[in-house]
């Protein structure tokens, strides 16, 4: 199961193992700064809260052995960077 959820506080995680990631922005020119992603980071917090449009992180729902777990095969938490808006 996917869910969507509202851009949060606690992505800038996922903000740095996508947008800074240099195997990830090989073909967009490459990693952005550290401090390029806070402030990315702000602006999209900042956009859900108060502004005309929104970005998303989606997150993958798996099933283990009859349990509900969350990620990849490793038990982490896969998330993915979504944004809609005007």
């Amino acid at each position: 199961m996917v869910t969507i959820e509202p851009w949060g506080p606690d992505d800038l995680p996922l903000l740095r193992a996508v947008l800074g990631d240099p195997r990830m922005t090989q073909h967009l020119g490459g990693p952005e700064a550290d401090d390029a992603l806070m402030a990315r980071q702000e602006r999209y917090v900042k956009l859900n809260q108060t502004g005309p449009g929104r970005v998303f992180a989606s997150r993958l729902m798996m099933r283990r052995s009859g349990s509900s777990a969350t990620g990849s095969s490793s038990g982490r938490a896969t998330r993915s960077l979504r944004s809609a808006g005007p």
